[in-house]
């Protein structure tokens, strides 16, 4: 199944107040995104795959901020904190860098802190599980289903 199909099948099984955008060109980057979109740099959460001693986390952070490592650290008591690699994310998740989306189901069975940033809007931009795709979603129905650790993780 493509990445675009269980992001649909995830809208339509937790009932989320979400709506697939669909764009001619790549949205890879948080920039790429913003200028698609038409929105602010703000508005876009990207999605990042981290181990955390080793352990998948997934950090969902506003587009226009940086992780601050030594946060996500101290958030989730691990000594040592890294992006995943390529191969690592399409392990777990079948899906390619820049195609990451929080609206997934196996993205429900790991660990995930949202920085409190995010918390402060009502709606946001997600990766959409394609290059070609962001999903535009209420951040409360992110909370409610993914039960995320809300903290400051950026800088």
């Amino acid at each position: 199944m493509s990445g675009v199909e269980e992001v649909k099948r995830f809208i339509n099984k937790y009932g989320l107040d979400a709506k697939i955008l669909y764009f001619k060109n790549t949205v890879r980057t948080v920039e790429e995104a913003a200028k698609e979109a038409r929105v602010h740099p703000e508005v876009i959460v990207k999605t990042l795959v981290l181990l955390g001693d080793g352990e998948p986390v997934i950090a969902i952070i506003p587009g226009d901020k940086r992780l601050d490592y030594r946060k996500v650290k101290a958030a989730l008591n691990v000594r040592k904190v890294k992006l995943a690699d390529k191969n690592t994310i399409r392990k777990l998740f079948n899906v390619g860098i820049g195609e990451m989306t929080p609206l997934m189901e196996r993205v429900k069975y790991v660990k995930c802190i949202i920085d409190k940033n995010v918390t402060s809007k009502d709606r946001v931009i997600a990766g959409g599980g394609s290059l070609y795709t962001l999903v535009d979603v209420k951040v409360n129905d992110l909370i409610r289903i993914l039960k995320p650790i809300i903290t400051d993780i950026t800088k």
